[in-house]
């Protein structure tokens, strides 16, 4: 297992962004509050930005085909703000284009405003004001169709995956908070890589048929909830895989309810419509087969096919190329030896002779 479990953690790492992709958007992310901190408007509600979602989370993925990925920043007022949600995104969207450079950049949603960095990442920047009525670290975020406030709680739901990880966490109470340092994926607890893997899995499924994917936060917090401390990346990619067929199974005909943890009243699962969530199962059930077989392969062409198939081309055969160049470095060494599905490994099993490339033994 903990050859295959190499592999996987490589995938893992090849998949998320570089150091210096995550520094160009730590800089701008840095220089973005500055410029929304100097505010006169809404300096009276003492504003704060810290990031959300999968760069919160260690769980970031570059996009399949290249492109812009996404880093998801709260701009959040700590004091009430007593305007209706409209009134928060324009007095945001206002502060932006009074920038010569962001003006020319952003592009406002239904409840963030995104500022582009064109072929890197784009920022997508979400007004918020405390929600009274939940309270702790819960927010209220604009929706500027539905002219209404939502309950929301991205700390929450981060200090939760933490500890679903098993890893202590402190938040800043003040100021701007960092982006997580980009970790490389073997350092990284089991969930945060498992729960790589399965994006970039529902990517490769989803490549053609986007609008239909399962969303990111769903898949994030089913992994979550699964997770048992596994320390095998496979094994754990297999647990959350078979509780969420439990859970399908046990919710069926109706849909499994996921919702965020700390705040039960914010639901990630309402935007599946029965096509969608179709495919979900599909994808569930499918990738389950396709991990059963992969865990059950025997030998290396059999485990790069399905690891492409799973993951893609580019990041397994870059992968796959430089695990064999670790094991002939190994092989000259006479210290690799095979295990039981045939992978070459540093572990116990039969000794790999050397090749002496003269017919000889």
């Amino acid at each position: 297992m903990g050859d295959l479990d190499q592999l996987l953690a490589e995938i893992a790492r090849a998949i998320q962004p570089t150091s210096e992709q995550n520094a160009r958007a730590e800089s701008a992310y840095r220089a973005v509050g500055e410029w929304l901190a100097g505010d006169p408007e809404l300096k009276p509600f003492v504003p704060e930005i810290y990031p959300q979602g999968s760069h919160a989370l260690g769980t970031t993925n570059c996009p399949l085909r290249g492109g812009e990925h996404d880093v998801d920043l709260v701009y959040q007022m700590r004091r009430l703000f007593p305007g209706t949600p409209e009134q928060l995104l324009i007095a945001v969207v206002r502060r932006l284009r009074a920038n010569g450079d962001y003006g020319k950049r952003i592009k406002v949603g239904k409840r963030c405003v995104r500022i582009e960095y064109a072929g890197d990442f784009h920022l997508d920047i979400l007004p918020a004001r405390p929600d009274l009525l939940r309270g702790n670290t819960c927010i209220e975020i604009p929706d500027r169709e539905l002219r209404m406030w939502l309950t929301s709680n991205p700390r929450g739901y981060v200090m939760w995956f933490e500890s679903q990880c098993d890893t202590p966490l402190v938040l800043e109470k003040r100021g701007g908070v960092p982006l997580p340092a980009n970790t490389p994926a073997d350092l990284k607890p089991i969930l945060k890589r498992q729960v790589q893997l399965m994006k970039r899995h529902r990517d490769v499924v989803f490549e053609k048929d986007e609008d239909d994917a399962p969303r990111s936060i769903v898949l994030t917090t089913l992994s979550g909830i699964a997770y048992g401390g596994e320390a095998s990346l496979s094994l754990a990619l297999l647990a959350a895989l078979k509780d969420i067929e439990t859970r399908i199974e046990a919710a069926a005909p109706r849909r499994i309810v996921v919702a965020n943890p700390t705040n039960r009243d914010e639901p990630f699962g309402d935007k599946f419509t029965p096509q969608s969530y179709l495919k979900f199962v599909n994808f569930v059930r499918a990738f389950r087969a396709k991990l059963d077989a992969l865990l059950a392969a025997r030998g290396m062409d059999q485990i790069t096919s399905l690891l492409t198939e799973m993951f893609g081309t580019t990041p397994t055969l870059g992968v796959v190329k430089a695990h064999a160049m670790r094991m002939q470095a190994e092989r000259e060494r006479n210290r690799l030896r095979t295990n039981a599905a045939g992978l070459t490994t540093l572990g116990s099993g039969p000794l790999v002779r050397p090749n002496n490339f003269f017919g000889g033994a």
